[in-house]
This record gives structure tokens, C-alpha cells and sequence, in this order.
């Protein structure tokens, strides 16, 4: 039982940097971008707001944990609920995130910023 909480408290030391980028790329977006700007490209019918999503995923150098208070955030300003709810999903997947696969060591342990 020790072990266990030993691991988790390593877990969530490991988690916290990634957490705060995503809590702080979370403020700066609910500070900084308006509400209509998100409407209109992320918040319309169709590919095209799948695809801007997909790209603003693509460049965050974060996990899904990082990810998931940008997604939030992303909704509460307008986006649609699927792409919210798409958005953590992408970087699940290190080999789609383009700046983690620059951060990954070979045969090592992914490093986040």
C-alpha cells in the first residue's frame, strides 16, 4: 500500500508542471482572446472548426491534463462541445503532437516544457 502512494506522489509531481502550463494558457486565453473570436472559429458548423482546433492542438506542448482547462476554457468562451471534448483527446497521442515528439528522448521519458 506504501508503494501505491509513493508511485502517485511521483505521478503527481511529474503532472504538476504540466498542469500549471495548462492553467496558465487557460487564463491567458480567457484574459486575452474574445469571446467572438472563438464563436466564429470555433464555435461555426462544419470542417473548419475541426481543423483549427486540430492545429491549436497540434502546437501545444502539453498533455491531455495540460490540455483539459484550455478546453474549458475554449467552451466556456464558445466553442462547440464536440471540439471541446476532442480537443484533451489530441494529445494523448504524442506521435500526432508535434512539439512533444521534439521534447521526446529517444528510448527516454517524454519531457514537457
Amino acid at each position: 500500500m506504501l508503494q501505491y502512494f509513493i508511485g502517485f506522489k511521483d505521478y503527481l509531481i511529474d503532472l504538476l508542471p504540466v498542469l500549471a502550463i495548462g492553467l496558465l494558457l487557460s487564463g491567458l486565453i480567457h484574459e486575452f482572446i474574445p469571446s467572438k473570436w472563438v464563436e466564429r472559429h470555433l464555435g461555426g458548423e462544419g470542417i473548419k472548426p475541426l481543423l483549427y482546433a486540430t492545429l491549436a492542438g497540434t502546437v501545444l506542448p502539453i498533455c491531455c491534463f495540460g490540455a483539459l482547462p484550455v478546453a474549458v476554457t475554449l467552451h466556456w468562451k464558445g466553442a462547440k462541445v464536440g471540439l471541446s471534448s476532442g480537443f484533451p483527446g489530441g494529445h494523448a497521442s504524442h506521435l500526432c503532437n508535434f512539439p512533444s515528439r521534439l521534447l521526446w528522448p529517444p528510448g527516454g521519458k517524454v519531457r514537457y516544457i
